[in-house]
């Protein structure tokens, strides 16, 4: 018995493996999931002891209000978005850092961000881009 022999064990065996192969392979070149920055930070962002007094699995419900700065962030129509805020009012980890690692993610894009000052920039990548 030959393993070209459809009917033979190793035949049967090869693809099998063959199709379990193809289709991881094929897996990979699905398109990204559709989803928002908050669906997004719910499914898949951890947040570290250095960012939060809430480390672990991102939540939205003690910050309701960054639903609507999402949405607005997400919309292709939005071109210019203003927040009247106070400080430390979750903008840098519950919008725009949701929002940007999305992007990174799931629909990778050029992206500038400006700071006023090289210190500024430092400070944020240190803290809250990267802060383990």
């Amino acid at each position: 018995m030959s393993i070209l022999d459809k009917s033979s064990k190793a035949y049967q065996r090869l693809a099998s493996n063959l199709n379990r192969v193809l289709e991881r392979a094929l897996k990979k070149f699905a398109p990204p999931p559709k989803m928002g920055s908050l669906e997004w930070a719910n499914t898949y962002r951890f947040m570290s002891p250095e960012q939060t007094a809430r480390p672990g699995k991102y939540r939205d419900t003690p910050t309701p209000w960054i639903k609507y700065m999402l949405e607005a962030m997400d919309d292709p129509r939005v071109r210019k978005i203003v927040c009247l805020k106070s400080a430390q009012a979750a903008w840098t980890d519950g919008a725009w850092n949701n929002f940007l690692f999305r992007r990174i993610h799931l629909a990778p894009c050029p992206i500038v961000l400006l700071f006023p000052k090289e210190k500024t920039i430092r400070k944020y990548r240190d803290q809250k881009f990267d802060p383990s």
